[in-house]
């Protein structure tokens, strides 16, 4: 697994807890290879209108075990909520290539 860039400033502030407008907490971080089993059970139940909003077809199971399989946080930053042991959101930021890098 590759590890993330310690330069980038998102991560001083992952993992954290935050409080959402109902009252639960949930805890913010970086997905994980290991969290592959949670994110195919998190995307199990998506509803046909939210899936035709997604680039990739995360019901077939092997889409989100690719994303834990070959994460590269140099490249996209993916973040998960997990909450009482399960994942309930996942995004993805994606990071530019920064103009010292791209003349590199």
């Amino acid at each position: 697994m590759m590890k993330p860039a310690a330069s980038h400033p998102a991560l001083s502030t992952l993992p954290r807890q935050i409080k959402l407008k109902d009252g639960s907490k949930v805890t913010l971080r970086l997905l994980v290879p290991e969290d592959a089993d949670k994110l195919v059970a998190l995307f199990a139940d998506i509803s046909y209108s939210d899936l035709r909003e997604l680039r990739d077809n995360v019901l077939d199971e092997r889409v989100p075990r690719r994303w834990c399989r070959y994460i590269n946080y140099d490249r996209v930053m993916p973040v998960v909520a997990e909450a009482d042991g399960r994942l309930v959101a996942e995004a993805r930021r994606l990071r530019l290539p920064t103009p010292s890098a791209l003349s590199a």
